[in-house]
């Protein structure tokens, strides 16, 4: 999700893409930090994000990834202290006349049998809850982006993570996944009526 410099490139987050996809319909501040988890984000940047957001602005949360790294400076538990920052972040936006949109985890470049499993469901699954007990917006990446890869096809996806670039980031997008991504998460914005 977060903003990579040209150094970088092909490196790039979705939210960078979606900057520039609505270029002159709105304003994307990218406050996304590579690396950071819902416990490492909530420590170190909460506090200059909800400063900086205004009645009527949209926050995007994703987070995941990172939460399930062993490293305890970022760990989250799924049904645990990872429901409960997004939790935190989705009332203390609300609390600021902010809508939060919940955004489930990309999915890996995992192909099997031309199936995209999910392997962040656990996590998937508590910000899907968390979602329906909350009413809060939510955009389903996790399934959609694991949906729109199975239809393009594992050949084609390929292009879409730094897979090629490194040899074995599955994770990371390219310039071409981060559009593809975002595209994804502008048309749910719209459907929701967000957008």
């Amino acid at each position: 999700m977060a903003d990579y410099p040209p150094a970088r490139m092909p490196l790039s987050g979705w939210g960078q893409a979606l900057r520039e996809r609505l270029r002159g319909k709105a304003d994307v501040i990218n406050r996304a930090v590579p690396g950071s988890s819902t416990l490492s984000f909530t420590k170190n940047y909460w506090l200059d994000t909800i400063a900086d957001l205004r009645p009527g602005d949209r926050l995007l949360i994703q987070f995941g990834h990172n939460d399930e790294q062993p490293d305890p400076k970022r760990h989250t538990v799924p049904w645990g202290s990872y429901r409960q920052l997004l939790e935190l972040f989705v009332m203390e936006a609300r609390a600021a006349e902010v809508v939060p949109v919940l955004i489930t985890p990309i999915p890996r470049y995992l192909f099997s049998a031309g199936r995209v499993p999910e392997t962040l469901g656990p996590y998937a699954d508590s910000m899907r809850s968390l979602a329906r007990e909350l009413d809060v917006a939510l955009v389903d990446l996790a399934r959609l982006g694991a949906s729109e890869m199975e239809r393009k096809g594992e050949v084609m996806v390929r292009k879409w993570y730094m897979l090629d670039v490194d040899g074995h980031d599955t994770v990371h997008l390219t310039k071409v996944g981060a559009k593809n991504m975002a595209g994804i998460v502008e048309r749910e914005l719209v459907r929701l009526g967000l957008l």
